[in-house]
């Protein structure tokens, strides 16, 4: 734990919650009661670090912790110390923080734990919690409270997922300008000028034709025309490739992908070298310059072929990353990749040089070693250079969002074409209006937003 948050990545990410707390406690909305029970979540990962953090959320929030602490809580902005009264006369030192309605995250009020970070502490502290009436929080739940109170807009909690999903540092930097990006002046654009055209629109149902009020078609048409073209403009927008690339290092066991992972990589902790085979047991990532790779546990039994299982695993490993890397020590006949079943590689590294210099590299390999340093750049360059391409993605709201507000203005328009009712163009208008900006039209389809806010992990 100490070391992400002293990594970069770490940094970043806590100063993008610390930016998001501060603006949500800066907005400032009418104290009422809150329509939703109380929840709580841990907030930070399972396992033992030097503190856990579990949110609680909710009209009895204070009055849960202050029984906890066996003190009433002040009702005001601040932290404090206590000690915890849990079952079984244990008793937990915690740091509270305390956030009060409606200046907290999700606008209720709010209070997080940080207590020492063991599975049995968090456990135990969850089990009071829930003894005490209070509701595990679904995944993404205190986001969602955000955003239904009016603190966050979709955009920006479609921002935070973002954020949770990133796995490198060029995602992060991404998740970061949607959050801030230029985007959300022009979805403002979008609502502003939506809104003037149902305004319009509004005021001529009241007529009938010929009245003084009615609207004619080319009084708004050319406006939603416009509007659809802003709204194209956030649909496809060429950016460098979302996130940098991801290549697994395969091969048979003391290839030397551990060795090659080590010098190639930027790592919390070195990956263990040794001459026994199987040591490297589990798959891990490390950041490079431009790209990722990730060491994976040599297979014993690449050649002939993969049994069912080793292929199911692997399959499911290189679903979610640009290709692998095969890897084996120089040799005059190489056993090669496993072309039949997992498909061709994108690079084949011949391991190992120094301890063959007689031996010639097969067409189309790269050799290098770990201990002359030979080839090392080059390999570095050639992993890089493959991820290279640009794609088209959305920024802001996202793709499903902006093709459901384009295909609603697409409907309005043809009512309006075929004079068929001023009516029914407001009403797909107005649909447009809740597929962008839902936080001011208030009708977005609750399954949209079940599905958006399925993605979040719990205390989020």
């Amino acid at each position: 734990m100490t070391s992400f948050l002293g990594s970069e990545a770490g940094l970043r990410c806590l100063r993008f919650w610390e930016n998001f707390h501060v603006q949500s406690m800066s907005i400032e909305m009418p104290r009422q009661a809150s329509p939703f029970d109380t929840i709580f979540a841990p907030a930070t990962p399972t396992g033992c670090a030097e503190r856990a953090v579990i949110r609680v959320s909710g009209a009895s929030a204070f009055d849960t912790v202050g029984s906890l602490a066996r003190t009433e809580l002040a009702r005001s902005r601040g932290l404090e110390t206590c000690e915890l009264a849990l079952a079984d006369d244990v008793t937990l030192p915690a740091l509270v923080l305390r956030f009060p309605a409606p200046r907290s995250y999700t606008g209720e009020d709010l209070v997080e734990l940080h207590v020492p970070s063991s599975p049995t502490i968090v456990d135990w502290l969850a089990d009071d919690l829930l003894a005490r009436g209070l509701r595990l929080a679904w995944p993404g739940e205190f986001t969602r409270r955000a955003f239904e109170n009016g603190k966050l807009a979709l955009d920006q909690a479609e921002a935070v997922l973002s954020v949770i999903r990133a796995k490198d540092l060029d995602v992060l930097r991404r998740a970061e300008l949607r959050a801030n990006d230029e985007t959300t002046r022009v979805v403002h654009e979008i609502e502003r000028r939506l809104l003037d055209v149902l305004a319009l629109l509004e005021s001529g149902l009241d007529f009938t034709e010929g009245e003084t009020g009615s609207v004619e078609p080319d009084m708004w048409l050319p406006e939603v025309d416009a509007i659809a073209g802003l709204c194209r403009k956030l649909t496809v927008r060429p950016t460098p490739r979302a996130g940098q690339p991801g290549y697994l290092l395969l091969g048979p066991a003391n290839a030397g992908k551990t060795s090659l992972w080590n010098r190639l990589g930027y790592a919390l902790a070195p990956g263990l070298v040794s001459a026994d085979a199987g040591t490297t047991r589990d798959l891990r990532w490390a950041e490079c310059d431009g790209f990722r790779i990730a060491d994976v546990p040599g297979r014993l039994d690449f050649a002939p072929s993969l049994d069912e299982q080793e292929l199911r695993i692997l399959r499911t490993e290189l679903g979610g990353c640009d290709g692998y890397v095969w890897i084996e020590p120089l040799a005059r006949d190489p056993l090669g990749p496993p072309h039949a079943e997992l498909g061709a590689p994108r690079l084949a590294v011949a391991s190992k040089a120094d301890l063959a210099p007689d031996v010639a590299v097969a067409a189309g390999w790269l050799a290098c070693s770990t201990v002359t340093s030979a080839g090392l750049s080059e390999l570095a360059g050639h992993l890089a250079a493959l991820g290279g391409s640009d794609e088209a993605t959305a920024i802001g709201p996202t793709a499903d969002r902006l093709d459901a507000a384009l295909a609603a203005l697409g409907r309005a328009r043809e009512h309006g074409k075929t004079g068929s009712s001023d009516e029914l163009a407001a009403a797909e208008l107005s649909d447009a209006l809740a597929w962008l900006a839902p936080d001011r039209a208030r009708s977005v389809p609750e399954a949209v937003l079940d599905r958006i806010f399925a993605g979040f992990c719990l205390g989020k």
